[in-house]
């Protein structure tokens, strides 16, 4: 990460990614403190502060992490795209610092877009690509869609074109849904790449020659192919003690529309996920589930991988949320703009270090898969003898 950079950069990168990792933090107090130097705390701190001005590392390191990300990007990967505000309470004297209405009173933001690659080869880890932030009120400040195009752009370059793009603003981006829809239909438009995005309700699209709304497609759509899937439920949720697995019936079907103002193709996939009532479950219904490809798209076992990995897209945002919480990011102590820019460069890679070197940032058991979990918990349905022989031994 730090070859080649001279004597001075290179130990600043180091005790940076040192003293976060040790420290859980990025308030360089707390960074220094852990680095223990044999020198007076504030000469530390003063150390790192001043080098944290050094603007030119962002993309020297960014592109050093995206570089060793994109290496282990294949088709079959998926490269989540996480958008959301860095908020800091009540703060009067960041640089390009911007009100948040979104987020309540006295309260303003960054914004972030997060990219990290999850592949169903290595089920239990996340790759952290990149976390690129930047300020609405950045004098060169163009748009949010912009921003998050010139990311995807980034991974897309490093990547070579290999994996989809998950993006889910919808729970994401905390602004409103004519924003979100905006944010979509751009992306949709623009990107080279495989994409896959939620639905925003709002949203307006064409479909057989007419103008339709996202909400007359979702109700609208044929749901002629199904497919089991198995819902693994946590203690704490059913039952104080125990965990429990559900067995979903899934029922999917496809809409090919385009865009309103630029007629490229995408296909509407719409999901009806059914469960029974059981001595588990007390309770049955129907929860529909919608989300956008760009292109057109018809063939059931095209659509399947789409609708299977949409839900590990969920498992790996929690899990990459808990690990950055565990840092505490809105505790930053820095007023420049581009040193706050490249302390969130320097947290993603020690990121990727817990997560790709030492193991230590797992992802624990997925939600809602295609095949039975395995483990010894109370099941709503029957397993094969054999399976269960096979699990009990």
């Amino acid at each position: 990460m730090s070859d080649g950079l001279g004597k001075v950069r290179t130990k600043f990168v180091k005790d940076m990614l040192v003293g976060i990792h040790q420290s859980r933090s990025v308030n360089l107090t707390e960074v220094a403190r852990s680095l223990k130097e044999e020198i007076e705390l504030h000469a530390s701190h003063k150390r790192l502060s001043r080098n944290l001005a050094r603007s030119e590392l962002i993309d020297v390191v960014g592109d050093r992490l995206l570089a060793m990300g994109a290496a282990q990007v294949t088709n079959n990967t998926l490269l989540i795209v996480h958008c959301y505000n860095l908020v800091k309470r009540f703060a009067t004297k960041m640089e390009y610092l911007c009100d948040d209405e979104s987020e309540g009173t006295g309260l303003s933001s960054y914004q972030v877009c997060e990219i990290v690659a999850f592949d169903t080869l290595y089920p239990d880890r996340y790759v952290p690509l990149t976390m690129h932030l930047w300020s609405r009120g950045d004098p060169h400040f163009e748009s949010d869609e912009i921003e998050v195009r010139s990311t995807i752009r980034r991974v897309e370059q490093a990547t070579e074109g290999r994996g989809t793009f998950y993006l889910r603003p919808k729970r994401d981006v905390p602004t409103t849904s004519q924003a979100e829809d905006q944010l979509l239909q751009f992306l949709l438009r623009e990107s080279d790449s495989a994409l896959v995005t939620s639905v925003i309700e709002e949203g307006q699209f064409i479909a057989d020659g007419q103008l339709c709304s996202a909400t007359d497609l979702i109700e609208t759509t044929e749901l002629p192919f199904g497919k089991m899937m198995f819902k693994y439920v946590p203690p704490g949720y059913l039952d104080e003690k125990l965990a429990m697995e559900l067995a979903m019936f899934v029922q999917f079907g496809t809409r090919c529309i385009t865009l309103t103002e630029s007629k490229v193709p995408v296909t509407l996939v719409v999901t009806e996920y059914k469960q029974q009532e059981s001595s588990v479950l007390r309770e049955h219904g129907a929860t529909l589930m919608a989300f956008l490809v760009n292109g057109h798209i018809t063939d059931r076992d095209a659509v399947w991988p789409l609708i299977r990995d949409f839900h590990r897209v969920v498992d790996v945002i929690d899990v990459e949320q808990n690990h950055r919480a565990d840092f505490n990011l809105s505790d930053f102590r820095v007023l420049t703009y581009d040193r706050l820019r490249l302390l969130t460069t320097l947290l993603e890679a020690v990121m990727y270090y817990e997560t790709v070197i030492t193991g230590q940032v797992r992802i624990d058991i997925p939600r809602i898969t295609q095949d039975p979990h395995k483990g010894n918990h109370i099941r709503d349905f029957l397993l094969p003898p054999d399976t269960e022989l096979a699990e009990s031994a």
